[in-house]
């Protein structure tokens, strides 16, 4: 991996466009948790946000093992890359999905 980011400049960058943008994201998250406990005053609140930002990935998670079952293993990518996607669009916002 490191001989791939001293030789590929165009990797290089993304790669920490990538880094930087997870910093950013997890900066984001804590000013959200901590402007929710400022103006309501309740650690409940803060954990029912926490709770409502981590569905997504459970949904993602719980239908990958459906496609396998179904259409066998050549199949399953190509669905679970699409129905990824659509719940990234619809649920996380402008966040990156991994």
């Amino acid at each position: 991996m490191f001989n791939t980011l001293k030789t590929e400049k165009g990797y290089r960058k993304l790669f920490l466009a990538g880094v930087i943008n997870g910093i950013g994201d997890r900066f984001s998250q804590v000013a959200l948790l901590t402007l929710i406990l400022q103006m309501t005053g309740s650690g409940l609140a803060v954990g029912i946000t926490m709770a409502l930002r981590m569905i997504p990935f459970f949904a993602v998670q719980s239908n990958q093992q459906q496609p396998l079952k179904k259409n066998g293993p050549k199949k399953r990518d190509g669905h679970n890359r699409y129905r990824k996607s659509i719940y990234c669009f619809i649920f996380s916002g402008n966040q990156q999905c991994r």
